[in-house]
């Protein structure tokens, strides 16, 4: 099994803290997000190669974690303008035709949402949130008995059944369908488009089915104002 962190973003939202470091990097109670991140993959899985696809302080990542041959570093030099899809197309040379984690680096999650979907999920799974409310900002699914049929932020948020929270599995098959389609948008010059992009065109072709995060905390760190409630959240179960 092989692991993948997006991390190459600017997180303009998160400014001035994110001039000086990557997203991956904020501290949540003394451990940057990329720390825990590994953590509860380490504790959860055995995992050859854990692959960081860098941008915006790309230097400061890999000074971090050094040169332990477990961890492989991804130079994009586009981070500034394409979207995190080009950052999962410069990973595929690397994952091969490995199965894979994906892992989005601004996400904060309870350990036990990994813990749980790699005990019990499938081959390819999204990690899905199917308690709470959905906007329009949301990168929402629609389910058909835990089988994924369509992703999208631009969703209708009354007629979908959950939120993606940014953490993936995909089989060696699945990973390769994956792949192909993410080439082919990149063919196309796609480069504003979100990976999800990739998934959707993927879901008729091969099952990717949603596992689910028990009502478990987690969130996605766009704006001082997650920050703040990452932190709270941390500071509960850390107890």
């Amino acid at each position: 099994m092989k692991a993948v962190f997006l991390a190459a973003g600017l997180g303009k939202r998160l400014h001035p803290i994110t001039l000086k470091v990557p997203k991956g990097l904020i501290e949540i109670e003394g451990k940057t997000l990329l720390e825990r991140a590994i953590e509860s993959l380490e504790k959860y899985t055995d995992t050859e190669k854990i692959i960081f696809v860098t941008g915006h302080g790309g230097n400061l990542i890999k000074n971090k974690f050094g040169t332990d041959s477990l961890f492989l570093y991804v130079d994009n030099p586009h981070y500034e303008a394409r979207n995190n899809i080009y950052s999962l197309y410069l990973a595929f040379p690397h994952i091969g035709d490995a199965p894979f984690l994906l892992f989005n680096s601004d996400v904060l999650f309870h350990p036990a949402i990994l813990e749980m979907a790699l005990e019990n999920g499938p081959d390819t799974f999204l990690i899905i949130d199917n308690t709470k409310e959905l906007g329009e900002e949301e990168m929402k699914v629609i389910i058909e008995g835990d089988r994924i049929r369509d992703i999208s932020k631009a969703l209708d948020p009354s007629l979908s059944h959950g939120e993606y929270i940014g953490i993936s599995k995909f089989s060696r098959k699945g990973g390769m369908v994956l792949r192909r389609h993410i080439e082919d948008l990149i063919r196309k010059e796609k480069y504003e488009e979100f990976y999800e992009a990739g998934i959707r065109l993927m879901l008729d072709e091969h099952p990717v089915m949603a596992t689910y995060t028990g009502g478990l905390p987690w969130i996605e760190i766009d704006d001082h104002r997650d920050l703040e409630e990452a932190k709270e959240m941390a500071r509960l179960w850390d107890l």
